[in-house]
């Protein structure tokens, strides 16, 4: 059965149900939030006295994505994240090299251009989450139908919703670098896995210490050395600015410096991938192990 499955049908599977799970929630979404105006219809009948002359309105394309992303069962997304990419990243390569099919493809090809090759391959999960992410905004846009952000801070609710106050006039370009950094870190996540691939026989047990060893980065990175700058220098800054969760939430966190930190990752991660692939008689002996 395994062999019927591959990564290309394993990535739109996932996009799919992604997708389809945001739907849903944007569903929830719009009936709570007319729930909120039954009442709110309900305690103006009770109390005309108030005079709240209630009008039925809609919050801009962007903060009802945002909404969506922090507030929604969408942000169990994040937690889980590395496991979503790794799984179609790593699930062909690591095929071939415990089945030996690698080592026929070299009788065809070099060893460089055969692991190139197929390295390559294993970042095609990186869409997924822009992908995802893409369409939820879209079907934000679907039902707010406005991208008016400023009508939202000035007329309604003013700072209390979740797109980030400072970026209200570069509102499209923070969605776009949301976007974009969430799709960097996946190249991170799936080099992680690629450092593990030729240790373990078992796909399973690859994804799971590789989901270990980037929690771990997690905890060091925030907790660790965030704390330490923060002592140092006295800048609430540092104390979310190194987290990789707050890539979907941007909690007091600079996106521009998001944004070098995830290529960071990603190229320090992807040089780590490119040593562990190099030496072409260590791979085949820790495969045959």
């Amino acid at each position: 059965m395994l062999e019927k499955i591959n990564q290309k049908k394993l990535v739109i599977f996932i996009i799919l149900i992604l997708c389809l799970f945001s739907i849903i929630q944007l569903l929830l979404y719009i009936n709570n939030w007319n729930t909120m105006y039954n009442n709110a219809l309900e305690i103006q009948k009770l109390h005309p006295e108030h005079n709240l002359n209630l009008v039925y309105f809609k919050l801009d394309a962007y903060n009802v994505f945002m909404d969506l992303m922090i507030n929604s069962r969408l942000n169990i997304i994040q937690l889980i994240l590395p496991i979503i990419l790794i799984i179609p990243a790593i699930f062909d390569l690591h095929y071939l090299l415990k089945s030996g099919v690698f080592k026929d493809l070299m009788i065809r090809s070099s060893y460089k251009k055969v692991m190139v090759k197929e390295i390559i391959k294993c970042y095609l999960p990186c869409i997924i989450i822009p992908v995802f992410l893409i369409f939820t905004f879209f079907i934000s846009y679907l039902f707010s139908g406005s991208f008016d952000i400023q009508h939202t801070y000035n007329d309604i609710l003013g700072k209390s919703m979740n797109f980030p106050w400072e970026y209200k006039d570069f509102s499209l370009g923070f969605i776009l670098l949301f976007i974009f950094n969430l799709g960097v870190i996946g190249f991170f996540f799936i080099n992680v896995s690629l450092l593990f691939i030729n240790k373990s026989k078992n796909l399973l047990l690859t994804v799971l210490f590789s989901f270990l060893t980037i929690m771990a980065y997690q905890i060091v990175s925030e907790v660790f050395v965030g704390n330490l700058l923060y002592d140092i220098t006295g800048n609430t800054l540092f104390k979310n600015l190194f987290s990789l969760y707050n890539l979907w939430i941007y909690d007091g966190t600079n996106l521009l410096f998001a944004t070098l930190y995830v290529l960071v990752l990603a190229v320090v991660s992807t040089i780590l991938v490119y040593f562990n692939f190099r030496n072409r008689e260590k791979v085949v002996i820790l495969n045959e192990k």
